[in-house]
């Protein structure tokens, strides 16, 4: 009878070692598996820092170049307004030295209107090469009084800054 209640007991302590030994191994199965974890948790922390510090990067260079951008737009409509304006006066001087129709389209609407600009400048690829403009609503041959051709290459000169300063603008973002 002891024997048998050895065997048994052998066989109990046999199986209570193999339980512990899973137990161990599944223990440190769950260690590993933690480690890994944490070093994926890690990794991905990293990663969501980096992705907000290049976010805020490009927040930054967006807002500085769109303040730049705003800054040149500015530049550029205050240098058109400026040949608007000395464009007006120099077609009014004309027009009170004699320039007969010359001033009609001025009188008539006060300053001229972006669209007057745009549509003679974008028509008259001839004034950009610093030739005459001859399909310009101000440009009629003959000025009583007036040197024409000193009026026409000045209407170019005008009409080809005209036109690279809205190329200018169409150029920015």
């Amino acid at each position: 009878r002891l024997t048998q209640r050895r065997a048994t007991l052998e066989r109990a302590l046999g199986g209570a070692r193999d339980e512990v030994g899973c137990l161990r191994a599944a223990h440190a199965a769950l260690e590993a598996q933690g480690v890994c974890q944490g070093r994926q948790e890690g990794a991905l922390r990293q990663q969501a820092i980096s992705l907000r510090l290049e976010l805020q990067r490009c927040r930054d260079e967006l807002a500085s170049r769109e303040s730049t951008h705003r800054r040149e737009l500015g530049d550029l409509q205050r240098e058109v307004d400026d040949l608007r304006t000395r464009m007006s006066a120099m077609h009014h001087e004309l027009s009170d030295d004699g320039g007969g129709g010359r001033s009609q389209h001025v009188h008539r609407h006060g300053m001229l209107g972006e669209s007057d600009y745009s549509d003679t400048v974008r028509g008259h690829s001839a004034a950009r090469g610093g030739g005459v403009c001859v399909d310009s609503p101000y440009a009629t041959p003959g000025h009583a009084g007036v040197n024409a051709t000193k009026v026409e290459s000045v209407e170019a000169a005008v009409l080809q800054l005209c036109g690279l300063l809205e190329e200018g603008v169409r150029a920015l973002p």
